[in-house]
C-alpha cells in the first residue's frame, strides 16, 4: 500500500498536468478573443447596427455596412416561432396536467422529456432532415437539397436536366 503522502504527492501532480492542460488549452481561444476585441471595437458603432448591409462589394469598396436587417430578420424569425409554439407548448401542459389518463399523454411526455434533453443544434439538424431533405426534394431540384442550398448551375433550364445528369422529374 502507499502512503498518504505518496498520494498526496501524486494528487498534485496529476492536479498539477490538468491546470497546465487546461492552460495550454483555452491560451490560443483567449489570444483570438483578444485579437477579435482589439481590432473590431472600432467597428461597433450606432451606423452598424442601422445601416443596410448592402452588397459584399460595399465593405471592399471601404463603404459602411450594417446590420439591420439581421437584426430584423431575427426578430421576426423568433416572434414567429413564439406565435407557433406557446398555444402548443401551453396546450401540452393543461394536456398533461389536467388529463392524465388521456391516450396522448405517454406520447407527450417522451417527445417532451426527449426534447427538453437535447441540446438546441441537435433540434435543428433535426428539423433540417424531417422539413428541408423532404420538401427541398419535392420542390426544388428533385434532390435532397433545401431551396437556397443548391447551385444554380446544378439546373439546366434547356434539357430539364441536371448537370450532373439526374432529372428533374422522378420516374
Amino acid at each position: 500500500m502507499r502512503t498518504l503522502l505518496q498520494r498526496n504527492i501524486r494528487d498534485r501532480i496529476m492536479e498539477s498536468l490538468l491546470v497546465l492542460s487546461t492552460i495550454i488549452v483555452l491560451l490560443p481561444l483567449v489570444i483570438i478573443i483578444i485579437h477579435v476585441v482589439v481590432n473590431g471595437i472600432s467597428a461597433l458603432n450606432w451606423e452598424f447596427f442601422t445601416e443596410e448591409l448592402g452588397s459584399p462589394s460595399r465593405a471592399i469598396q471601404g463603404r459602411p455596412t450594417g446590420l439591420v436587417h439581421t437584426i430584423i430578420g431575427t426578430l421576426v424569425v423568433d416572434f414567429m416561432a413564439l406565435i407557433i409554439a406557446v398555444p402548443i407548448g401551453i396546450g401540452a401542459g393543461i394536456m398533461l396536467s389536467e388529463y392524465p389518463d388521456h391516450k396522448l399523454n405517454p406520447t407527450l411526455r417522451i417527445m417532451n422529456d426527449t426534447l427538453n434533453g437535447m441540446p438546441a443544434i441537435l433540434k435543428g439538424l433535426l428539423a433540417f432532415c424531417t422539413h428541408c431533405k423532404t420538401y427541398g426534394y419535392i420542390f426544388r431540384t428533385g434532390r435532397w437539397c433545401c431551396p437556397g442550398f443548391c447551385d444554380a448551375s446544378d439546373y439546366s433550364p434547356d434539357n430539364r436536366k441536371l448537370t450532373d445528369g439526374h432529372s428533374m422529374v422522378n420516374s
